[in-house]
């Protein structure tokens, strides 16, 4: 099965580029994204077609060879499959949850996450989970056209803190938890979410300078090392209206 990466790139982190730079797949890096308005370039990716399997990966993991084939096998049998990590770096909470989301609104909600230690105690080598946290969340096409990604709107309340991280005009809505929003529907619809043992990434949960605001929106398709810029016109047109909303 065919496959390509979507990495969700706000950030400069060395380290985990570097990782994920290293990766044995077909890549896309979205840079300079509000979350927001990385809805229809998804779409527009996904309409073109070419792939049978699309995963995301944040850029603040260091992701290993190891877990991204564990995902991909687990993928030939299940249309969701996720990689998973510490909530941060040495916590014993995981970013897959054990019991189903109980209300739409994620920032209300009290997870019940796995631990690291209750991963001991689950014989088989995939289990269940009721989120993806977008640590090599990967979805058959099919899937991708039926539950698209989508985000949140940026409660108001959160606009001054996003402003003052990228300079970006606090009328613009910056749209958030795309992941439990996906996560959301699937479970709405009876979709398992499946996690293989072996997915796990290292989460660097670490502050960095965003290139929001700070570039141009740009996609970056990577195959076999040679980068092209892929959707210009849509970029643009995607720049043009944040300009429009800041006026």
């Amino acid at each position: 099965m065919k496959s390509l990466l979507f990495v969700l790139n706000p950030r400069e982190i060395p380290e985990a580029l570097q990782s994920i730079n290293l990766l044995d797949i077909d890549k896309m890096y979205f840079r300079g994204f509000t979350e927001k308005e990385l809805e229809p370039v998804f779409d527009a990716v996904i309409a073109e077609g070419g792939y049978d399997i699309y995963l995301i990966v944040s850029d603040d993991a260091v992701v290993n060879g190891k877990a991204l084939e564990s995902v991909l096998q687990a993928q030939v049998f299940y249309p969701v499959v996720t990689g998973y990590s510490s909530i941060k770096p040495k916590d014993i909470r995981l970013n897959v949850t054990k019991t189903p989301l109980l209300i739409e609104e994620p920032w209300k909600l009290p997870y019940t996450y796995w631990r690291m230690w209750e991963l001991k105690f689950i014989a088989e080598r995939i289990f269940q989970s009721y989120s993806a946290g977008w640590c090599l969340t990967g979805m058959w096409a099919e899937y991708w056209a039926k539950y698209p990604f989508r985000a949140y709107s940026c409660p108001v309340s959160l606009a001054p803190q996003f402003q003052k991280l990228t300079g970006l005009h606090r009328s613009i809505d910056k749209g958030m938890c795309s992941d439990y929003h996906v996560s959301w529907r699937l479970q709405k619809d009876g979709v398992k979410i499946m996690v293989p043992k072996e997915g796990y990434i290292y989460h660097l949960a670490r502050h960095a300078r965003f290139n929001i605001g700070k570039i141009h929106p740009e996609v970056v398709f990577n195959r076999n090392g040679s980068k092209v810029k892929w959707g210009e016109s849509l970029c643009k047109e995607i720049f043009r209206k944040r300009l429009k909303a800041s006026d």
